[in-house]
């Protein structure tokens, strides 16, 4: 399904694969987020993971994003480096976990952040945690249940509610391009 800023791909990944890919990414992550880079207000534990760890994990998302972008948003976007970090954000209700208004940029002067792919990695049911973009004012987007692919617009601002029940864990990765010149 798309809009004009996302894209999503329901039952991208199934309830076995979630919890294979949440127990591998649990027991392997080679760095947690300190929570003094973390953006003013974000409440939430982040697992980084290098994506070599767990690429074939991920049926073959680097196509199914080429394939949307070609299709939706039509950026020229670098292949994934094996060495770049793949986030696993989970977010607690005893912690009223959220993540502000936020856009995704990157500090390089040799490449922009273009897509902000997520996967929703959650295996218990939560309330709260919506996910809402702003382009130019904010919306929820609806249909990010566990398993679904979501592709968007790095540069829109977006956020995530406070989770007031359970807990929502996400995949987030980011695919990069040329920058503008």
């Amino acid at each position: 399904m798309s809009n004009f800023d996302f894209f999503y791909i329901e039952d991208f990944l199934n309830k076995k694969q979630i919890k294979q890919l949440l127990s591998f990414i649990e027991k392997n992550f080679d760095v947690v987020e300190n929570k003094e880079h973390q953006a003013l207000g974000k409440k939430t534990t982040t697992l980084c993971i290098l994506y070599s760890k767990i690429k074939n994990m991920l049926n073959n998302i680097e196509h199914q994003v080429n394939n949307i972008n070609e299709h939706n948003f039509g950026y020229l976007l670098n292949p994934i480096n094996d060495f770049s970090y793949v986030l696993l954000n989970k977010y607690f209700s005893k912690d009223k976990g959220e993540y502000p208004w936020h856009n995704d940029a990157s500090r390089s002067n040799f490449f922009d952040c273009k897509l902000t792919v997520q996967i929703n990695l959650s295996e218990e049911k939560y309330e709260g945690g919506e996910f809402l973009l702003c382009n130019p004012v904010p919306y929820v987007v609806e249909k990010f249940k566990p398993g679904t692919l979501l592709v968007f617009k790095s540069f829109l601002n977006h956020k995530v509610n406070p989770v007031t029940k359970g807990s929502r864990k996400t995949l987030t990765m980011f695919f990069n391009g040329p920058p503008l010149r």
